[in-house]
């Protein structure tokens, strides 16, 4: 195998998506969800966990997975695509063309392309695995969730109703709570008892509990998700809204904790929040 220079290549591929990502949301070809945002989240995460388990090379090349297992995803997409799959093979051309080893190529392409599943073939995929499940726990997950539902909404060409999103949301969160306790315990201390947090969100909506905010934060999202904004500018939107207002603790707390999350994963800048 050659030398090759692999913080050369990863420099290379972190500004390739930031442009890649940020170029394609205003074209509404990319999910807002799953933009530069998340990926470089999900790098972040996958660093902190793998960073005693992993070798220098793994390391870089769980970067590189990081940062590319996302650049095939349509807004709103429940699964009627591989993405995973499909990007894989862009990433695999891509890395090709930079010159990257056949090896180093091979590995990255399996690390994306089981990211979505639970059977992983290497170190790499199963850290990119919890890295990427992480933000299904995150305080960030309910604003998310219902982006998600938005962009669903959009990407079926149909007229965004309160009642037809609602009910698309509690799908998802029973889906998601159902998985939620086998995450593995990693994700957990990296995050804390952050599924709590998600279990009280389900709740609300569920029961129709008496947390109004629960319900009106998530309809913002939806909204800011059926436009397909990116989730950290709609979620800027929603703090600047709620600044506005007198809310109760909770829900105070709880933008909170989602801004500390994305300043200390998303590397996101203080004053966009």
């Amino acid at each position: 195998m050659r030398c090759v220079d692999y913080q050369k290549v990863l420099n290379v591929v972190r500004r390739y998506a930031r442009n890649h990502y940020g170029r394609r949301i205003p074209q509404r070809k990319q999910s807002g969800t799953h933009g530069y945002r998340h990926v470089r989240t999900v790098e972040n995460i996958s660093v902190y966990i793998a960073g005693n388990i992993l070798s220098e090379r793994e390391l870089t090349l769980l970067r590189i997975a990081s940062l590319l297992h996302d650049c095939i995803r349509m807004p709103g997409d429940f699964d009627q695509r591989d993405h995973a799959a499909e990007s894989a093979e862009y990433a695999g051309t891509l890395l090709r063309k930079m010159g990257l080893d056949k090896d180093d190529v091979e590995a990255v392409k399996t690390a994306i392309a089981e990211h979505s599943g639970r059977k992983w073939s290497s170190r790499i995929s199963e850290m990119l695995w919890i890295a990427d499940k992480a933000e299904q726990i995150s305080p960030f997950a309910p604003f998310r969730r219902a982006m998600f539902v938005g962009e669903h909404i959009r990407s079926s060409s149909k007229p965004l109703e309160e009642e037809q999103a609602f009910d698309i949301l509690l799908g998802l969160y029973e889906k998601r709570m159902r998985k939620l306790e086998n995450f593995p315990e990693r994700i957990r201390e990296i995050l804390g008892n952050i599924p709590d947090m998600n279990r009280y969100f389900y709740g609300e909506i569920v029961d129709n509990g008496q947390e109004s905010w629960v319900w009106e934060m998530s309809w913002f999202a939806i909204n800011q998700g059926y436009k397909n904004i990116e989730d950290i500018l709609a979620f800027r939107e929603y703090v600047r809204s709620i600044n506005k207002m007198k809310e109760n603790k909770r829900h105070e707390k709880y933008a909170s904790l989602v801004r500390a999350y994305l300043l200390r994963w998303a590397d996101a800048e203080p004053d966009i929040l």
